[in-house]
């Protein structure tokens, strides 16, 4: 436990780690997997170096996570992650989430006049994308401008940290047997 809260308090404090806070349900062990994940993120998604929070905690059934959107217009970037999921899937989400900030952020998703706006173009309205969520029509949902990016990247973007030097590192510098353990077997 000491080893534990010792690696935890050398990963909050880290430089890496100044614009990257976790809050919520995840343990603490998997904290420098996710402050290196976001890190990595940062230049594949080109987020910069705004702070970006990621909380865990209880979701509705169907959600993985999400980003609200006008703490994003606002300079909050909140993203929210099921505390449930497995770790490839938190990891997917979180670059999913990620991939919402930057389009959020450079306007190449907007909201105006009651419509999603994407890249400029008027795309769907409120109404009928709460209404895709409420009917849980995936295909639907996963076919939106926006969302295609997102998912395109959730994937790509784990198996590209997977293979990174990043992650080799992370790996081979971890004495957490917990965290090493998940590095090792959860991938």
């Amino acid at each position: 436990m000491f080893k534990t809260m010792i690696i935890f308090l050398e990963a909050t404090n880290s430089n890496n780690n100044k614009n990257c806070k976790i809050t919520g349900a995840m343990p603490k062990y998997t904290h420098p997997l996710i402050y290196d994940f976001v890190n990595y993120c940062r230049d594949i998604i080109d987020i910069g170096d705004s702070k970006i929070i990621v909380n865990f905690k209880q979701v509705k059934e169907n959600e993985i996570g999400f980003v609200n959107f006008a703490n994003v217009l606002n300079g909050k970037n909140l993203i929210i992650i099921n505390k449930n999921a497995s770790h490839p899937f938190l990891l997917k989400y979180i670059s999913h989430e990620l991939t919402h900030v930057k389009q959020i952020a450079k306007k190449e998703l907007d909201i105006k006049n009651g419509f999603f706006v994407w890249k400029n173009e008027q795309n769907i309205s409120i109404k009928e994308y709460n209404d895709i969520i409420k009917r849980y029509d995936f295909e639907t949902y996963k076919n939106l401008e926006w969302e295609k990016e997102a998912y395109a990247n959730q994937n790509n973007i784990l198996n590209s940290y997977l293979n990174s030097d990043s992650f080799k590192n992370l790996n081979d510098q971890n004495t957490d047997p917990t965290l090493k353990f998940i590095l090792q077997n959860a991938f």
